[in-house]
């Protein structure tokens, strides 16, 4: 039976680790199992369960549709400032516009009165609750930025939602081409449409994305097998797209929970995986539930694909 929207996934697919989750580097997504574990008497009474804890699920407090309007509402918010909005530079050296905490401040607030007591990480504001009790909701108000003051229109909206740390679901969304992704239930929505296990064929293979400063990683280079390198501004919409299946991987930089929350949900529902550069290990989203950023660069490759893109990609 098809879960709902509103209940935890039946386990994870590919490889993505979450917290109490095992996995092993040389797991295919599509042989990996989930182990069994003794129900709890609220099994006996048809009660939503988590599949790797066995204990009893909460209802989430997002389902796919409230996902969908609240980026629809804040894809306005930002189409408001686009093309007009001023930037201004971080501790960190990013950049910030008052479009970003416009977003944030109105998907915190319409996530809090649906649930008082949801965890909420967000890019511009702090912590909200504690993000390891059950669900926690992780916020990019722009995912892109640069692109975004640019004028450009690869930036995105991204909301993930997680339970004890485990993809739960999550929406992309580009207001400027009025694309939407979102990952519930264990299926892949591309603009409505459901994306099959391992995504759309690509129109081409050794499609590559990469973050915007990986040229000067000059310990990395591409081997022959990665034709084609783009590097379109926005990790949201670079895990989305392969996903999706028009990339065949993606290298990503050093980011936070919220840059890769919504993306790893969409990874998971077609059996993508996401994996650490150097080890070849599923990332472990657990440890970046405080706001700390991952350890090393990763990268994200369709079902199927993640050997050849590691094994592509080398060191000077």
């Amino acid at each position: 039976m098809t879960p709902r929207p509103d209940e935890p996934p039946p386990g994870a697919r590919g490889r993505l680790r979450g917290a109490g989750a095992t996995a092993s580097r040389r797991t295919s997504g599509s042989d990996a199992r989930v182990p069994q574990r003794a129900q709890p008497e609220a099994a006996a009474a048809g009660e939503a369960q988590d599949p790797l804890s066995g204990e009893p699920a909460t209802r989430a407090p997002l389902d796919a549709r409230a996902l969908v309007r609240l980026v629809k509402r804040a894809g306005g918010i930002a189409l408001a400032h686009f093309r007009s909005a001023i930037a201004e530079t971080k501790a960190d050296q990013s950049l910030v516009t008052e479009a970003d905490r416009e977003i944030e401040t109105f998907l915190r607030s319409e996530i809090e009165r649906v649930d008082p007591d949801v965890a909420i990480l967000g890019e511009e504001f702090p912590l909200r609750g504690d993000p390891r009790a059950g669900f926690a909701v992780a916020i990019d108000p722009i995912d892109g930025t640069e692109a975004f003051v640019a004028g450009l229109p690869t930036w995105s909206i991204s909301v993930g939602l997680l339970f004890r740390g485990r993809p739960h679901s999550g929406v992309v969304y580009l207001p400027a081409f009025d694309d939407l992704y979102i990952a519930s239930g264990g299926i892949l929505r591309w603009n409505g449409k459901p994306v099959p296990r391992g995504g759309l064929a690509p129109q081409q293979s050794g499609f590559v994305l990469a973050y915007s400063e990986f040229h000067r990683r000059h310990l990395l280079r591409f081997a022959g097998g990665m034709r084609k390198v783009r590097a379109l501004g926005s990790t949201a919409y670079h895990l989305s797209l392969v996903a999706r299946g028009a990339a065949e991987g993606a290298i990503i930089g050093r980011v936070h929970l919220w840059d890769i929350a919504a993306g790893a949900a969409l990874l998971q529902a077609v059996g993508g995986d996401l994996v650490y550069l150097r080890s070849g290990e599923p990332v472990d989203l657990e440890p970046l539930l405080d706001g700390a950023p991952t350890r090393d660069l990763l990268v994200a490759a369709r079902l199927g694909a993640t050997e050849g893109v590691l094994r592509n990609i080398g060191r000077r």
